[in-house]
This record gives structure tokens, sequence and C-alpha cells, in this order.
């Protein structure tokens, strides 16, 4: 993020658009992504401008975007960026993330719906979920599974030492370290707090809390019951 803001303006470009799932805060006028009648066929009806190939490229990000948000418990996202030299093909910028990480004991579903009205999701968004899961050793054959799509990007495969590594992983990380590294198959949430042990303000102020660690690793089990549960048979594993 520090990144783009210092990039100078008369170069780099931005252009903010509005995110098609803003949310509506009063209880009587409701966001159409949010009325329970637009649920199926709202996604069908967004983006329907663009070309086929640049609306893909759009929901994948804005699916990501909508998992990254879950994961902060972030529910204001009403604006979206790109640079304009790049297009909307390119990365989406994601600027003011001030309402994440907040309560750590309430979860909000409802910042997926890119997700689970859509069904769709990049192939290596998933398995990073996987990876990250606390249940990855039993996401071994799924991870086999994505590596035996026909379109599968060779430049993110998936490690079968890793694969054999998920199934050890009780054994493997029962505290996530090992002398002074991370044991192989640590959850994001351990992840997370093995990086923040470097963190001078960490001991007496630390950015995240216990419960936020585990209300993350939490979040990222559900998004795969998402993918595995909601949009069973219809979910579009896209590389």
């Amino acid at each position: 993020m520090s990144l783009c803001l210092l990039l100078p303006f008369s170069t780099w470009t931005r252009a903010l658009v509005e995110h098609p799932w803003r949310r509506s805060y009063h209880k009587r006028r409701l966001a159409e992504w949010q009325r329970p009648e637009n649920n199926a066929s709202f996604c069908a009806h967004t983006l329907t401008d663009k070309s086929p190939a640049t609306r893909t490229s759009l929901l994948l990000h804005l699916v990501d975007i909508s998992i990254v948000d879950y994961l902060l418990a972030n529910m204001d996202r009403h604006h979206y960026e790109y640079f304009h030299q790049l297009g909307e093909e390119s990365n989406l910028i994601m600027l003011d993330n001030g309402k994440g990480l907040g309560r750590w004991d309430r979860n909000e579903p409802s910042i997926l719906a890119p997700l689970f009205q859509c069904c769709l999701i990049r192939r290596s968004t998933l398995h990073k979920l996987y990876l990250l899961s606390p249940n990855a050793n039993a996401h071994a054959d799924s991870l086999k599974g994505l590596n035996s799509l026909d379109s599968v990007d060779q430049n993110d495969p998936a490690d079968p030492d890793l694969l054999k590594a998920l199934h050890r992983r009780d054994t493997l990380v029962p505290t996530a370290r090992s002398g002074d590294s991370l044991s192989t198959g640590a959850t994001l949430g351990q992840l997370l707090a093995f990086s923040l042990r470097s963190d001078p303000l960490s001991r007496d102020a630390p950015i995240l809390h216990a419960g936020h660690l585990r209300a993350i690793d939490e979040r990222v089990a559900f998004v795969i019951r998402v993918v595995e549960g909601d949009c069973a048979g219809r979910m579009q594993v896209i590389s």
C-alpha cells in the first residue's frame, strides 16, 4: 500500500471504482446484492458492461479481495482502485483497511458474497487456503485434485513433499515452531504469530491478540466450507 502511495501521480494515476458489493448499513434500504431475492442472480448481472475476459478477471480479483476482507473482518470495502496505465485486468489496489482486525469474536459471512454468489475462485487462492487451513491434512486429496486440473498453472504446483508433510501435520506442528524456524504446514494464524515475534512492540502492545489468530484460522476453514459446501457442484476453479 505504501509503495502505491509513493508513486508519482504524474506517472501513475489511479482510478477509483465503486465496489459492486458495496454494503448498505440502512435497515430498510439494502444494497441490491443484500436482498435475499437477488442472492442467486446478482452476480450474473454484475459487470456485464465489460468484455468476458475483463469481467472474469475482475470477478476473480473481487473474490480474492472478499476472502482477505473476511479474514480481516473488514466489512467496509466500498471502493477499489487500479492504475490507469495497467487497466482493469491488472491487480486491484486495496486501500483503506481501517475496519479490519477489530472484533475477533464476530464473523460476518456476508463479506464473502462475491464468492458464494459467483461461485468462482482462482486456483492459486484455493491452493493457498488448503495449505493454510487448520485441517490441511484432510485436504491433501483436494490439493492433488487441483494439480490434476487441465488448466493447472505450472508455475504454482503443489509440492509432493509438502502433500506428504500435510499428512504428518499433527506431529510437525504442535506449537508451529521448531527451534528458530517455522515447522512445515503451519496455519495462517501460526504464521502470523511467528512473524510478529520480531516486532519489538509485540510483547507490550501486540498488534494481534491470541483471539485474532484463532479467529483467522477459523475463517480460513469457513471459506473452504463455502467453496466445498455452498458452491458444491457449481464452483469454477480458474487458473
